[in-house]
């Protein structure tokens, strides 16, 4: 039995919200049912891998044809990331910052996405305010240690906004 696609049936059967990250994307995602994934979070070379494309464009297109009622967000390094559900499709460019380490940047991205998302905001809306935090991360050594407080994160957006 594939763990993955357990856990995956186990929470829908308890009605939780399914987010997944495929990474590393092996056979194991493979043999899942994905159409119960509420939320995909991918870069470039997970969404490659599950589309077989080669843009994010093209990636984005096709990750919502395949799965049309979860919403997605493709990541894109320094390039800035989407959100996508069935009714719009968001682009944030990433936020300017003086990078000195990335260790914690991708997983300060998805946290500060999820609070913002789980709190009902827009996917516009947590994008701007993944990126900034992202941003405010790389500008400061260590892992753990880089990721800023929410209060943080809220005094940088409103000098962006």
């Amino acid at each position: 039995v594939n763990k993955l696609d357990y856990l995956i049936d186990q929470g829908k059967a308890k009605e939780m919200k399914i987010v997944l990250n495929p990474s590393p994307y092996d056979g194991n995602i493979e043999r899942c049912d994905l159409r119960k994934v509420d939320l995909f979070f991918v870069n470039e070379v997970e969404a490659g891998q599950i589309t077989g494309k080669q843009t994010a464009e093209e990636m984005l297109w096709i990750m919502r044809e395949m799965y049309p009622e979860a919403g997605i967000v493709l990541t894109l390094g320094e390039k800035g990331a989407y959100y996508s559900d069935r009714n719009v499709i968001y682009f944030q460019e990433a936020v300017k910052a003086n990078a000195v380490d990335t260790t914690a940047a991708g997983d300060t991205f998805t946290g500060f996405f999820l609070a913002s998302y789980i709190q009902d905001q827009s996917g516009k809306r947590a994008l701007m305010r993944a990126a900034t935090a992202s941003a405010m991360a790389v500008e400061r050594y260590g892992a753990a240690v880089s990721i800023p407080y929410k209060n943080e994160v809220e005094v940088r957006l409103e000098r962006i906004e």
